[in-house]
This record gives C-alpha cells, structure tokens and sequence, in this order.
C-alpha cells in the first residue's frame, strides 16, 4: 500500500519537499487571515482602524524585498533559501504570538513578508530543476492544489486552536512552516 497518490508517484524528493512547504504556506496563511483581525484588536492592543495597515506591512515587505533579493537562490543555491524563508515566515508567524501594539506587530510583519517574498518562487525554481520541461505546468498545478489544500485544513484547525487561545493560531501556523 503506497500513501502517495498515483499522480505524485516518480516525483522526486525536492519537488515532494516543495508541495510539502506549499501546503503548511497554505495551512499558516489559512489559520492566521480569519483570526488575524480578531487577534490584533482583542489581545494584542491594536485599534481597528490599523488592522488594515499591518496586512499592508505583511504585503509591503514582500513588494519590497522581491526585487531586492528575488534572485539570492541562483546564487547562494536553493536549499539555504528554501530553508530560512520558511524559517524566516515561521520565526514571525511564531513572534505574533509575543508582540503588541501597532508598531511592533507592522515591524514583525514587514520582516515576515520578506521572507515570504521568496518563499514561493524559489520552491517552484526547485520543483522545475528536477521536473521534466512538458511536466511543469502539471506540478506547477500541483502546488496550487498542494496550497488550497493547506489554505483548507488552516482556517479548521484555527478555529480549533481559537478556541484554547487566539495567540497559539500563530504558533501553529508557525510551528508548520520551522517544521
């Protein structure tokens, strides 16, 4: 008995490992976007009116780092990458938990959002270095499907760990990605 599906069969294990960070980026954002707004204005001190502005650091730190470091992983390689931006995401999904106030939560943001910046593309570089030219588009597809899958599970298992404490939603979704 295989726990692969077929379709995922003969994959190799760099582009395994990419649909597997797909998925716990799509669980992270999944669990924290719902409960986010609820977070910031019931613990951690943040008035309503700039739960909007800290999505726009989360979004800011990535248009700004993308240009700047979008090409690290052709040259300092794919792995080094791969690993400190989802270390990088999860290190600040995880320090969520501990912060408050505006100005510490846009700063953990902006630095979490340029880790993000390159999270995604490189796990695609990485799945197309060892994936046949006419295969792409197919597991390109599946790494969308990969990342619905956790956007999915995410927001449940939120709702779950919301319960106990809205804080430890970010320690989940940060647990996924250190992982």
């Amino acid at each position: 008995m295989t726990i692969l599906p077929s379709s995922w069969r003969g994959l190799p294990r760099p582009a395994l490992l990419g649909l597997f960070l797909f998925f716990c980026a799509g669980f992270a954002d999944g669990a924290l976007v719902p409960f986010f707004p609820l977070w910031a204005s019931g613990e951690a001190n943040v008035p309503i009116g700039a739960i909007g502005l800290l999505f726009t650091s989360y979004a800011g730190g990535e248009l700004v780092a993308a240009p700047l470091i979008g090409g690290i992983a052709d040259r300092i390689g794919r792995r080094p990458v791969l690993i400190l931006s989802s270390l990088g995401v999860g290190c600040g999904f995880v320090a969520l938990f501990f912060v408050h106030g505006v100005v510490a939560t846009a700063i953990v943001l902006l630095l979490t959002g340029m880790c993000e910046s390159v999270l995604h593309p490189t796990i695609l570089t990485a799945i197309a270095d060892v994936t046949e030219p006419p295969a792409h588009p197919r597991w390109f597809g599946m790494a969308r499907v990969s990342s619905s899958a956790g956007q999915i599970l995410g927001p449940a298992c939120g709702a779950l760990l919301a319960l106990v404490s809205l804080g430890s939603v970010f320690l989940a979704g940060g647990g996924m990605l250190i992982l």
